[in-house]
């Protein structure tokens, strides 16, 4: 007969033990075997003391980039839509594509590579789509799907994700999919909500788990990797995701979500009494080539209440 095998998560940096515990129905007894504990980490790594901190300099420098860029989102995202826009539509793009690529049995370069290119066109597409159309509501459809992607995350990163339904990727899809577009039909006839809510949430969480890997790690950003793993790696869907959740992780994900709300409090008041949001860019840029080429000969007629209705004849 074939032995049972039973796949188990851990978390590189944190030492978990795991030992098998066996139970008859018929006797009711039970028996310990195997007892196994682990780093998830490499041995060397392991004895210099530095499991969790990462090898290349660069890797710190895209972390302060990255929480950079994520606090000017979360503060100003809303006020400045090119680079918000340009983010959540690489990460949309990016997420998609490294998910399809990752299942093609391709080298990790060549994904990376792919991932990054395709990406890049995502993020430009995006944002020529505001440019040129200026439609609201399909702008903020790519944050709003984001926001709906950390909210199926946080709630997949409990003991809820290893329910039996789960082991169907179909379900398991499907509802992902409702998670990903609740935001975004909550308030669809409330874009400017909807875009600062999203701006917040993204820049929010990306500054929190820069900083927090910068400094020390934690499992905070197991959140948004879960769903990624379960994605990408082999017999994910039929692993027993095991998520530890200890007291420093417990007040990063409160300084993150008090974070994410003072930022939407703050975007609510800057934009009070503003337009919801400007002009499209196309329609401007037509507006100021249309001034610019006009004959300057012409007098142009500025009608006000002083404009006089009959024109004096000499």
């Amino acid at each position: 007969n074939e032995k049972p095998r039973q796949w188990i998560t851990s978390t590189r940096g944190l030492g978990t033990a795991y030992k098998l515990i066996v139970y008859d129905p018929h006797t009711d007894t039970r028996s310990s075997y195997g007892l196994t504990i682990t780093y998830s980490c490499n041995s060397t790594h392991l004895s210099a003391g530095n499991c969790m901190k990462f090898t290349s300099p660069w890797i710190y420098v895209l972390l302060v980039f990255l929480a950079l860029y994520g606090l000017f989102i979360a503060i100003f995202g809303h006020r400045y839509l090119m680079p918000s826009f340009l983010f959540t539509g690489f990460l949309v793009s990016g997420l998609l594509i490294g998910i399809i690529v990752n299942n093609l049995s391709l080298s990790p370069a060549v994904c990376i590579s792919i991932t990054g290119v395709c990406s890049i066109i995502g993020s430009a597409g995006y944002y020529y789509i505001w440019w040129r159309f200026g439609f609201p509501t399909l702008s903020s459809l790519f944050g709003g799907l984001i926001t709906g992607y950390i909210l199926g995350s946080i709630v997949f990163f409990t003991p809820f994700s290893n329910l039996n339904v789960w082991d169907s990727d179909t379900n398991y899809a499907l509802v992902y999919t409702c998670f990903c577009l609740f935001p975004s039909a909550l308030l669809i006839f409330r874009p400017r909500i909807l875009n600062i809510v999203s701006l917040s949430v993204i820049g929010g969480c990306l500054a929190i788990i820069a900083i927090d890997s910068f400094v020390t790690g934690s499992s905070i950003s197991n959140i948004i990797m879960t769903t990624l793993w379960r994605q990408t790696i082999s017999n994910a869907e039929s692993a027993l995701w095991v998520n530890p959740y200890q007291v420093y992780d417990i007040l990063m994900a409160i300084c993150c979500c008090l974070f994410v709300c003072m930022c939407i409090g703050f975007q609510l008041y800057r934009e009070r009494g503003r337009e919801p949001f400007p002009e499209c860019p196309h329609d401007l840029r037509r507006l100021r080539l249309s001034q610019i080429t006009q004959p300057t000969s012409e007098a142009v007629v500025v009608f006000n209440e002083r404009t006089p209705l009959l024109s004096q004849i000499t």
